[in-house]
């Protein structure tokens, strides 16, 4: 018998078995990456199918509005949230913007109200404590000073709107910039507005 070309995983089996039973119950996807390496060491998308059957079971996969189809780790879009004041957060030391702020719960851009969650006030606040508050109106007002052109230069740097190497299929993540007003630019600061950003790259951004 033809032997075949070896195949070496970064997937660690006992962390991978944990991923997947945390998610079983959840429709998601979960993504464990070794932070020095870069490796991926479990990754989840829920719910799953199995390939065996895939002919037998097709019209049922297709019809199943949870979509099982798609690996929501790699190829789902959706709006990263809180998880990009990473990235605004190094936007702001890449261009000395002042990192004070009064945060009084509400910041009006283009008369358009912007609220913490929950409509919580945190008060004075430097880029240590809105990080750890997740302060929205703060990073809104700090997205706003930037601007778009020190927003994409940072946003360049971890690959936003660019191709980055995948072993398995994968989409890349976009900020439609062209598409952005003022408020959507604000909301872009802190996860929010037109960004689509898959799991994978989200938590790549700890190792670009």
């Amino acid at each position: 018998n033809d032997t075949g070309n070896d195949l070496h995983l970064t997937i660690d089996q006992n962390i991978q078995n944990l991923t997947y039973n945390y998610m079983s119950s959840y429709v998601g996807a979960a993504v464990v990456m070794n932070p020095k390496t870069g490796e991926i060491l479990a990754m989840v998308s829920n719910p799953v199918f199995d390939p065996n059957s895939v002919d037998s079971d097709w019209q049922n996969l297709i019809a199943n509005s949870n979509a099982p189809l798609v690996n929501r780790a790699t190829t789902g879009l959706y709006r990263p949230g809180s998880t990009f004041k990473i990235v605004t957060s190094a936007a702001m030391l890449d261009n000395n913007i002042d990192q004070s702020y009064e945060d009084t719960g509400s910041e009006l851009i283009q008369n358009f109200e912007i609220k913490n969650f929950g409509n919580q006030v945190f008060g004075n606040l430097d880029l240590r404590r809105a990080f750890i508050y997740s302060s929205n109106t703060y990073f809104a007002s700090k997205t706003n000073k930037l601007g778009k052109e020190a927003m994409m230069a940072t946003t360049d740097k971890f690959m936003f709107n660019k191709t980055y190497p995948f072993d398995t299929e994968k989409y890349d993540s976009l900020i439609p910039y062209k598409q952005l007003n003022q408020v959507d630019l604000a909301m872009t600061g802190f996860g929010y507005g037109k960004s689509q950003v898959t799991p994978l790259h989200m938590l790549s951004l700890i190792h670009i």
